[in-house]
């Protein structure tokens, strides 16, 4: 837009271009929204923002998986802007218990994104990510989910650790050096499990 915020330019594209099914579109779309003038001069959120809004929650609950994939993507790149994640909530969770895992990795990330700029809006986004991590099969949505506690919530993330147990030598190898940085971190503090992740770090450096 070379600095020109076009205000002009808003509603066309609402009624014209946001309507459009094509992907390559949409996801230029979302390089739009991020630079767009979002607020009017006295810093409240335009109305026609909330048209936006309805499209972007009508995308994270799109049939197709790279569609719900780029717009959760897209939300990490606009996690300061309250006002407008705070409608999206709900449904960014619920893309955490999709079928596809290209949904369920940017999802986490989308999460994380969102708690480390507002925490009121997902206040218990460990809980969902230690629950998340439980349950789910994918390494790279695993690793993304422990990743996310290692930096939001350590002791959820010992804990996760100490109940895989014997597993640990089944894990991705990007999670095995994750698990090991977040040991290697656990250790130096004054932690109530730092005798028992010590003895498995130990026991597992052996066996490796």
């Amino acid at each position: 837009m070379n600095g020109n915020p076009q205000p002009a330019l808003l509603m066309p594209i609402i009624q014209f271009v946001m309507p459009s099914k094509n992907k390559q579109l949409k996801k230029t779309l979302h390089s739009y929204w991020e630079v767009c003038p979002k607020y009017d001069e006295n810093g409240k959120l335009k109305q026609e923002m909330i048209l936006v809004v309805n499209a972007i929650r009508n995308d994270l609950q799109h049939p197709n998986e790279y569609i719900r994939g780029a717009t959760l993507r897209f939300l990490q790149k606009i996690a300061k802007d309250a006002e407008l994640l705070e409608p999206l909530i709900p449904t960014c969770r619920a893309c955490l218990d999709h079928r596809h895992s290209y949904v369920r990795k940017n999802a986490v990330f989308a999460v994380f994104s969102i708690y480390k700029e507002f925490e009121n809006l997902i206040p218990d986004a460990p809980e969902l990510m230690s629950t998340f991590l439980a349950a789910e099969t994918d390494p790279t949505c695993k690793r993304n989910a422990f990743v996310f506690l290692a930096q939001c919530d350590m002791s959820k993330a010992v804990e996760w650790i100490l109940s895989i147990g014997d597993g640990m030598a089944g894990l991705d190898e990007q999670l095995q050096l994750s698990v090991i940085e977040v040991i290697r971190a656990d250790c130096k503090n004054d932690s109530a499990h730092k005798v028992c992740v010590f003895s498995l770090f130990g026991w597992r450096t052996r066996g490796w």
